[in-house]
């Protein structure tokens, strides 16, 4: 699990890897991940986007 918090908020990252879908022999490995955004300032907050930079064992990266 990864957890950063700046300035009240806190975002908590969990990845799961999903044996069933996976399938070693076809190189293929699937993974899902949970993400929390925690308020614990005293201010009103919207997320207004989100971006994701995933980077493998590799170190290819990928991002959404």
């Amino acid at each position: 699990m990864n957890r950063e918090r700046t300035h009240g908020i806190e975002v908590t990252g969990r990845p799961e890897f999903l044996d069933e879908e996976s399938d070693p022999a076809a190189a293929r490995w699937f993974w899902a991940y949970t993400v929390i955004v925690s308020n614990h300032s005293d201010k009103t907050v919207q997320l207004l986007s989100r971006y994701w930079q995933i980077t493998n064992a590799l170190g290819q990266v990928e991002e959404v």
